[in-house]
């Protein structure tokens, strides 16, 4: 009995000494957690994270729009350019293959003219000459086989848009009756929204001076030179419009004006450029036109 007590004591001691040994049950978690939250994220460092993200995002975009904006308005440009190039190349060699026969000034159908419809973009000037080859006609037409009169304009075409439009004819044999604007357009481009032209009327200093307008006393004759202002589409939407502007020096303007050879100097020597010749000494008569005021 006294070996059954002894036993029983030993076996409490031995309960007692393994329970002494067992850490707690929080002591057993504690470093699992701490082990947990030293590998995560707090919220601060997330928020921060998505904001970087999206400052990237928003940077890669901005530039990728700028780019692309850009890409688009060049090749718009380059496509404006060509359309204005190639209605200014047939404006200008239309005016350097001017016509006018050689009939000491007395011819009445061959002059220039010019009307003035506006100012900077929002121009529509009209302008008509006598001409001769292909510039803006047809190859294949019969009427430009001789000389012809061309008129330029910008107005609206078929879709209501402003365009550039030309009419030609014979300037002779025709009925009393005959009115060009009855002739439909053809219309060469639809990039041009406006067109300006001025005429030189004088060059005292070696700079010529320049008028929108013709005087109606000057519409059987040639000016020596032309300014011409194309006005293409803008690039964006409200934008302005994109502008060309070239002068021209039309060659037999002299003829014109009742003598002269085509291709002397625009203007001689000690003063503005002649516009006739005295035939007995076959020197240069200056007469100044004086712009309209």
């Amino acid at each position: 009995m006294n070996i059954t007590a002894h036993t029983a004591s030993e076996a409490g001691d031995s309960l007692r000494s393994d329970a002494a040994d067992c850490p707690p049950r929080s002591t057993l978690h504690a470093p699992h957690s701490a082990h947990s939250f030293s590998n995560g994220f707090t919220l601060i460092e997330i928020m921060v994270a998505i904001l970087l993200v999206l400052l990237a995002s928003t940077m890669t975009y901005v530039t990728f729009a700028a780019v692309t904006r850009a890409w688009r308005n060049g090749s718009k440009l380059a496509e404006d350019l060509h359309h204005g190039d190639f209605v200014m190349d047939q404006l200008v060699m239309g005016l350097r293959s001017a016509y006018f026969p050689d009939a000491h000034g007395q011819v009445t159908a061959y002059g220039f003219w010019l009307q003035d419809n506006g100012s900077e973009s929002d121009a529509k000037d009209t302008i008509s000459w006598v001409k001769q080859g292909t510039a803006l006609t047809e190859s294949n037409s019969v009427t430009v086989s001789g000389p012809h009169r061309v008129y330029f304009s910008v107005e609206e075409n078929e879709d209501g848009a402003p365009a550039a439009a030309v009419r030609y004819w014979r300037p002779f044999a025709l009925p009393d009756d005959f009115d060009p604007m009855q002739l439909p357009p053809e219309f060469i481009s639809s990039r041009i929204t406006g067109f300006n032209c001025r005429v030189a009327t004088n060059s005292p200093d070696g700079t010529w001076e320049w008028s929108d307008l013709w005087e109606k006393e000057n519409t059987n004759r040639l000016p020596p030179a032309v300014e011409l202002t194309l006005y293409l589409q803008p690039l964006e939407k409200d934008g302005p419009p994109v502008k060309m502007t070239r002068c021209v020096e039309i060659p037999v303007w002299r003829l014109s004006w009742g003598g002269g050879s085509p291709s002397g100097p625009l203007n001689p020597p000690g003063g503005p450029f002649a516009l006739g010749t005295t035939p007995a000494t076959n020197r240069p008569t200056p007469v100044i036109i004086k712009p309209k005021r």
